[in-house]
């Protein structure tokens, strides 16, 4: 009979490596052999571009919130609208935050929600 020890179990491989910058209002990051995200806020027409390394160009709106009482607030609420809004994609009406979730987690392999902000709040206009 062996009475070895038994190893303690390995740790988990650590995440991508990955080096972000901000500068003008452009947001890059870096995900080594996951290619790079490049978040552009344009702010005087109110949206943000994102160059997606998985799934390409697309350009958000912002679109402001809705009251529950009002026109289209079924759409606000499939949305994920916070109280600050939200940034949409005009052709199918995704949501950025939703998209880079999925898109991260499916390249980390662990949920990502609440990675966005420190504050873990949503993506706002002014922010």
């Amino acid at each position: 009979m062996d009475n070895a020890p038994t190893p303690p179990p390995r740790p988990p491989p650590p995440h991508p490596t990955h080096t972000q910058q901000q500068q003008q209002g452009v947001l890059t990051v870096k995900l080594g052999q996951h290619g790079t995200y490049v978040i552009n806020k344009q702010t005087p027409n109110r949206q943000i571009w994102l160059s997606s390394p998985v799934s390409g160009p697309f350009r958000y709106d912002h679109r402001p919130p809705i009251a529950a009482d009002g026109e289209g607030a079924a759409a606000a609420a499939s949305a994920a609208s916070s109280p600050e809004g939200s940034w949409i994609y005009a052709r199918d009406s995704h949501g950025l935050e939703a998209k880079l979730e999925r898109e991260l987690e499916g390249l980390i392999g662990r949920p990502c929600a609440g990675l966005l902000r420190p504050d873990g709040g949503p993506i706002t206009h002014g922010g």
